[in-house]
């Protein structure tokens, strides 16, 4: 499943070019704490699903989508994990010292 996809099983309006706050690799949906509908201000990364609004910084995408589509998080979460397409990790960082 495509995250286009999961926004739409959840019923949530995105918008992904045509607006000031899209850029390439990200799909934007409003944010659960900016005020006002259809500004598209919260950006998930298709490469690793974090999200971040142009207003108020990084948002758990799990909480946000929850809010936004009114269903549990824990079901959110499950639908997530079947999210592929463009979905690749960034990079390893190394925990070790030096």
């Amino acid at each position: 499943m495509t995250l286009n996809e999961l926004l739409d099983t959840l019923e949530i309006p995105y918008m992904s070019d045509g607006h000031p706050h899209c850029r390439p690799g990200w799909v934007n949906v409003d944010c659960i704490c900016s005020s006002g509908w259809q500004h598209w201000r919260l950006g998930i990364n298709l490469r690793d699903l974090h999200s971040s609004c142009w207003q108020c910084g990084w948002k758990p995408t799990d909480r946000v989508l929850s809010e936004l589509s009114g269903k549990r998080q824990h079901v959110v979460r499950r639908l997530l994990a079947e999210v592929d397409g463009d979905y690749l990790p960034t990079k390893q960082v190394s925990l070790k010292g030096k």
